[in-house]
């Protein structure tokens, strides 16, 4: 199911959920092959080349059909720190404003109808919007992390119940996700508190798990790597900062699976709700080595965003020190996060800089088989991508953000 998260164009021989004594191929002529095999029961699919020849494919449209924004003084269109944005069964569109820890709704055209939510403590009300989700039946959840609780709405924007997550003995709870039956994937991590870790390297595992709610019990789906990060310690201080370069965790539940990947190879794994792997999807890729100009760049442009943001001196020193510290790896993740349409079909994004403007994806079909890549219009970040349609956040050169829908068109 979407959370801020068609048949291809080459009929495959062996289809996936088969289990198959040998490998087997498929090609379209245009020099694209992907090989399916079985492995002790789970299915891997390998592409070496894009089904897409040149010329086809999708692409998004280089005009928005909806833009909702860019009003600083209208608080109707005023959006702030937008966690997601999504397309609702109607055509309404709505946006997880964390600016004003509301659920903002909007027609199909982007006139403002109504907002849900609102900052405070009460039923319904947040102090950390963060995750949104739409289940079946355009039923909204929405995830506060500071209150560590889940509001639900109808899609009216009625405020239904709330779920509180409770810690545990591993450390606070997240949700993650939610599957389309109703049940929510979640994780716990350890928490850290300054002088328990030294400096270093640090990538920690997270455990996943599937609830209901409201939240009696637990089905435990697995640990997981979490994502790569460096502790500074210093007297009565730590900071810890996701590695620069470092290999990103990402987890998306879709239809009644987990979708992971660790950025390790390019590689990702479905997994069913139990957590036993039932499909791995891999891509030929090459790993691109990391120079030492990009580290530097990086380097410069953290430098840039702390003194942006008026750190005092001691942190300020203490942030220098670690990135002077921080180990660099010796090449780029091999890719970055990814997402899955409305459809099942997965978008990978690949490695970008942080100063990169234009994402890039790379879409696999439901299969598994690599399609081809869609370029994103410049500055959009995707929140909910549909049969027809790219919707995402998009920013100007005054960072004054805005929501944008595109059309996706596919040839």
């Amino acid at each position: 199911m979407p959370s801020r998260t068609l048949a291809g164009p080459v009929a495959l021989v062996c289809m996936l959920g088969m289990t198959l004594p040998v490998g087997c191929a498929t090609s379209d002529g245009t020099g694209n092959t992907v090989t399916v095999r079985d492995s002790a029961g789970i299915t891997i699919v390998e592409s070496t080349e894009p089904a897409w020849a040149e010329g086809t494919g999708w692409r998004v449209g280089d005009v928005p059909s909806v833009e909702i924004g860019g009003l600083p003084d209208d608080p109707r269109y005023d959006l702030l720190r937008v966690g997601a944005a999504f397309r609702l069964a109607d055509g309404r569109l709505v946006v997880a404003n964390a600016g004003s820890q509301e659920l903002k709704f909007y027609d199909a055209a982007g006139a403002h109808l109504l907002d849900a939510g609102g900052e405070g403590q009460g039923p319904g009300e947040f102090t950390g919007l963060g995750l949104l989700a739409v289940q079946a039946g355009d039923t909204l959840l929405a995830f506060d992390f500071r209150q560590r609780r889940l509001s639900r709405f109808d899609p009216d924007g009625t405020f239904q119940d709330v779920f509180s997550f409770a810690g545990n003995d591993q450390g606070s709870v997240t949700m993650v996700d939610a599957f389309d039956d109703g049940t929510i994937l979640s994780r716990t991590r350890r928490q850290f508190s300054a002088g328990s870790l030294p400096s270093g390297l640090r990538r920690d595992s997270a455990l996943y798990f599937i609830h209901q709610l409201p939240i009696t019990q637990f089905d435990t789906v697995g640990l997981m790597a979490d994502t790569e990060s460096f502790v500074k310690a210093a007297e009565g201080a730590m900071t810890v900062r996701r590695l620069a370069f470092g290999k990103r965790t990402t987890v998306v539940a879709h239809g009644e699976h987990i979708y992971s990947g660790t950025g390790d190879s390019y590689q990702i794994r479905v997994l069913d709700k139990s957590g036993a792997p039932r499909t791995i999807i891999r891509r030929a890729h090459e790993a691109l080595a990391l120079s030492p100009d990009q580290i530097e760049a990086h380097k410069e442009s953290e430098r840039d965003e702390i003194a942006s943001q008026g750190t005092p001196p001691r942190f300020k020193a203490m942030f220098e020190a670690m990135l002077e510290e921080m180990p660099y790896p010796a090449t780029h993740p091999a890719y970055s996060e990814f997402t899955l349409d409305r459809a099942g079909y997965l978008w990978v994004q690949g490695f970008e800089f942080p100063d990169d403007n234009i994402h890039r994806y790379q879409v696999f079909d439901i299969t598994g088989q690599w399609l081809g890549a869609v370029e994103m219009p410049e500055g959009l970040e995707p929140t909910d991508i549909g049969p027809d349609y790219v919707l995402g956040i998009w920013r100007d050169e005054d960072e004054i953000e805005y929501v944008r829908l595109y059309p996706l068109v596919k040839q």
